[in-house]
């Protein structure tokens, strides 16, 4: 059908043009960081913090389209959930939270990733939204016809959310293992201002 064609071509657009665009433009982005990190780190240092609770907050709130989903709703709860780890990590400000946090940034990404299979994820997050399959099993959860708009549209939408959140979440982890690792500089001075 026509509707099926549409998809179709979407998916193939974005195997095309939105995973390499994107990905070589978190890759430069990422070596800025880095640069930055080692070059001008009293600059970047006083608002990991912030940038740690902005990235806990959104992903307490971001996964709530995954609940629409088949394939992602298990992914949003666990999302959510450690978000709010996130956030309590934020404002306890205490190392030993800070590094259960980073554990399970840790998880969180291996899981997005599918690189986990012995905990049962085996597939990523976004292959599982991927393809033909992921609009079957849509029109199948919400019991819709194949032309309806939240399993062609709204998939592809959430494939994006995905997508980026596989970036998102290897950046929280990152930051996350930074204020673990360091967090005597971010507990006295200047920073500790921004965590109280």
């Amino acid at each position: 059908t026509n509707v099926m064609v549409s998809y179709g071509d979407s998916v193939t657009n974005m195997h095309a043009f939105m995973i390499p665009i994107v990905g070589s433009i978190m890759i430069v982005a990422g070596s800025a960081l880095i640069w930055f990190l080692a070059k001008r780190r009293e600059k970047i240092y006083p608002r990991l913090p912030l940038a740690f609770l902005v990235m806990a907050i959104i992903q307490v709130f971001a996964p709530f389209f995954f609940l629409l989903t088949a394939q992602a709703w298990d992914f949003s709860i666990q999302l959510s959930l450690t978000g709010l780890i996130g956030v309590y990590s934020f404002f306890l400000f205490d190392k030993e939270w800070l590094k259960l946090h980073t554990i399970f940034a840790l998880y969180n990404f291996m899981s997005i990733m599918g690189i986990i299979p012995f905990l049962g994820y085996s597939t990523s997050l976004y292959a599982r939204l991927d393809g033909g399959t992921a609009s079957a099993t849509c029109t199948g959860w919400f019991n819709v016809s194949a032309t309806a708009g939240m399993c062609n549209g709204y998939i592809t939408f959430v494939r994006i959310v995905a997508f980026f959140f596989i970036y998102h979440l290897a950046l929280q982890l990152f930051v996350s293992y930074l204020l673990w690792k360091d967090h005597s500089s971010f507990s006295t001075g200047e920073n500790k201002r921004i965590v109280e």
